[in-house]
Parts: C-alpha cells; structure tokens; sequence
C-alpha cells in the first residue's frame, strides 16, 4: 500500500524542478532553492481574478510560468491604472 507521502514525491521533485528552471533562482545556491522548494504550492488563477489589492500582507510570492499579470494601482480620481505587465520568468510579491 502506498503512503500519501510516496504519492506526492514525484510531484514534489517536478515542483522542485521547475523552481530550480526558473530565472529568479539561477545563481542561488541549491540549499536556498531546496528550502523554496520545500515551502513551495503550485498555483493557477482564473482570467481576470483578483490575486492581492495593494496594501495587502505581503506573505508571499509567485515565480511566474506562464500568462501575463497586469499590476495596477489607484491613481486617485482617475480610478485603477495599469502600471506594469509581467509574465514568464517574472517574480510577483
């Protein structure tokens, strides 16, 4: 019978390689990238959802893989106004 911890092994080491492969890490050492990979939880968001207002707790961060993110901050009467796109090989947080 498998253990839950024998199942989620292989998905733990393609996370932890695909964080190893990304552009922020490179150059780190790999006891730092180990200890990233360890905290590490695979995320996806939806077209168009919100993913934190500025001011947020900022307890956490995202290496992006693919999809483009639109950071945009209040500009006073003027409403919310795009101030950056980023996307692959991007940090967001």
């Amino acid at each position: 019978m498998q253990t839950n911890s024998t199942l989620e092994k292989p998905a733990a080491n393609a996370l932890a390689a695909t964080i190893a492969g990304h552009p922020f890490v490179q150059g780190m050492k790999p006891e730092h990238v180990d200890v990233l990979a360890e905290c590490a939880l695979p995320t996806q968001f939806a077209k168009d959802q919100l993913i934190f207002r500025e001011g947020d707790l900022a307890n956490r961060f995202y290496l992006i893989q693919q999809g483009r993110i639109i950071l945009e901050s209040q500009a006073g009467d003027h409403g919310t106004v795009a101030i950056q796109t980023i996307g692959r090989g991007d940090v967001l947080g």
